[in-house]
């Protein structure tokens, strides 16, 4: 299961009263549930082990980066404004 920063509980005014009750009564039953997560970083798993008093022993913290053969490539001379990700 991926798992992201619990901001609904952190700041619950940026988001829909039923948008808060229903992630605080069917997160905790989907990480219960769950046999491994995958957060960005350890400061997710914390953040959520904050909010929702699991232990997530079952945690594995992955990359956000892609692969080492990716590198950026500026096209704005023929394709306009940007930068675009390409493989080698």
């Amino acid at each position: 299961m991926g798992l992201h920063e619990p901001v609904w509980w952190a700041w619950p005014q940026q988001y829909e009263r039923f948008d808060v009750l229903y992630m605080g009564v069917m997160i905790p039953l989907y990480c219960r549930k769950a046999k491994q997560f995958f957060p960005w970083s350890q400061f997710t798993i914390d953040e959520n082990q904050n909010h929702l008093k699991l232990p997530f022993d079952n945690a594995t913290v992955i990359s956000a980066a892609p692969s080492d053969y990716f590198r950026y490539v500026d096209r704005t001379p023929s394709i306009g404004k940007g930068i675009w990700l390409e493989t080698k």
